[in-house]
């Protein structure tokens, strides 16, 4: 649950930021967000043609960023993390994460989770970003309370979702239902 104060930082960091953003709301049929040169959609080639320019140019590509992440967390806990944790952390399913293992960009959504899984920096945040082809939208508002977020250290999802929602921004996780297998005692995820 989340408190007050947290609430009053938030609006506060908002304000700060000036409004007006962009905003769910404010999408086309196609779920598109207007941009001052068009749109920006998640599903579109740009973000496929950044993270090659990114890679012919840094010799990197988005998997071994996230592995790189991965290894600064493990760092900071002590611990060395198993794909399979890190996958349920994030509340993304095996396969979107073979299909990242495999050279596929992920969906921006996607890339936060695993930022807020891995407990990420704004700064490492920005870079895992950029090597698949987003940024933080300074004008758009479900950017702005994420970055907050990230700021402010609260890295449980359904604390972020509270917070998305309050804002009547998207949440990073829709309608999900945790189910616990009892022999493995593993999270699976049904979306």
């Amino acid at each position: 649950m989340l408190n007050q104060k947290l609430l009053k930082e938030l609006s506060e960091y908002l304000k700060k930021h000036n409004a007006p953003w962009l905003t769910d709301s404010q999408k086309d049929s196609h779920g598109n967000v207007p941009t001052l040169g068009g749109y920006a959609s998640s599903r579109d080639e740009q973000p496929d043609r950044i993270a090659l320019e990114a890679f012919l140019k840094n010799k990197k590509i988005f998997f071994h960023v996230l592995m790189d992440l991965k290894e600064i967390s493990d760092k900071k806990i002590g611990k060395n993390q198993k794909f399979p944790e890190i996958y349920r952390k994030a509340f993304v399913s095996k396969q979107v994460f073979s299909s990242i293992f495999d050279g596929i960009v992920p969906a921006k959504d996607t890339v936060f989770k695993f930022a807020f899984a891995l407990d990420a920096s704004v700064k490492e945040t920005e870079d895992l970003l950029r090597y698949a082809g987003y940024s933080f939208g300074d004008c758009v508002k479900r950017d702005l309370i994420l970055k907050f977020c990230f700021e402010k250290k609260i890295t449980d999802i359904l604390d972020i979702n509270e917070l998305l929602k309050r804002e009547n921004e998207k949440p990073l996780l829709k309608d999900f239902k945790q189910l616990h297998n009892r022999k493995s005692k593993n999270l699976v995820i049904v979306e």
